[in-house]
């Protein structure tokens, strides 16, 4: 038989070790709960940080709609009264004098801004018509080594301003075609003068148009335009 004071004994080591095991068992569990609250905070801020970041791009979004909103309503603005100025200049040179007029001035300005004197380095002769009937050149440049430039302006504008002011795009494609044609005659107009024969001259001459739109919707309608005018010995020029 076991005397009693072993079986206490005894009894209290396994009471120790269950005491012991009990305690680490909660230790364990108390760290574990430290981590998964510390996990869930992680989580928590996370959450916070990605809900601060979608209220930011939603702020965000919303503050490029309305500047895009505002750039449209300038731009609407802006073409409206684009057109308006539009308007006026065509109601200006409806006729043909008038735009005669126009592009040579335009063209003796760029002259002027370029260095060049009325008198000394050019030779002005304004007309007072558009037509192709005169046979003198707008503008005599005279090149060092006693060449001499020939420019004429020309302002074919009324299939052009027309094509702008209708709706329908067959019949705006149409009225640029003819505009193509308008330019393309006054090329073949330019050519036959014989300027480029000129002793003084080199085998071109230019033909000068005062808005670079006149030029581009011709060559958008005709992408060979300009090969095909310097085969008549015509160079085209705009202002810019």
């Amino acid at each position: 038989m076991v005397p009693l004071e072993y079986r206490v004994g005894n009894m209290n080591e396994l009471l120790d070790k269950a005491i012991i095991t009990a305690a680490t068992g909660a230790i364990t569990f108390i760290v574990w709960l430290i981590r998964l609250e510390g996990k869930v905070k992680h989580i928590e801020k996370v959450q916070e940080t990605d809900g601060e970041r979608i209220g930011k791009a939603i702020d965000k979004m919303a503050e490029t709609q309305n500047k895009m909103a505002d750039t449209i309503n300038e731009m609407r603005t802006a073409s409206t009264s684009l057109f308006d100025e539009t308007r006026k200049i065509a109601g200006a040179l409806s006729s043909s004098q008038s735009r005669g007029k126009f592009g040579e001035a335009q063209l003796e300005l760029l002259l002027e801004q370029a260095g060049l004197r009325e008198g000394i380095e050019y030779e002005a002769q304004r007309s007072t018509t558009d037509a192709d009937s005169s046979g003198i050149p707008d503008i005599t440049v005279r090149m060092p080594g006693g060449t001499k430039l020939f420019i004429d302006s020309k302002f074919p504008f009324d299939r052009f301003i027309e094509a702008h002011e209708v709706d329908d795009e067959a019949e705006r494609e149409r009225l640029f075609i003819e505009h193509k044609k308008d330019l393309a005659s006054h090329v073949a107009a330019l050519a036959k003068r014989g300027y480029h024969e000129s002793q003084d001259s080199p085998d071109f001459v230019i033909l000068f148009v005062p808005f670079e739109s006149l030029l581009t919707e011709a060559l958008r309608v005709d992408p060979l335009f300009l090969e095909n005018a310097f085969k008549l010995n015509v160079t085209i020029a705009t202002p810019t």
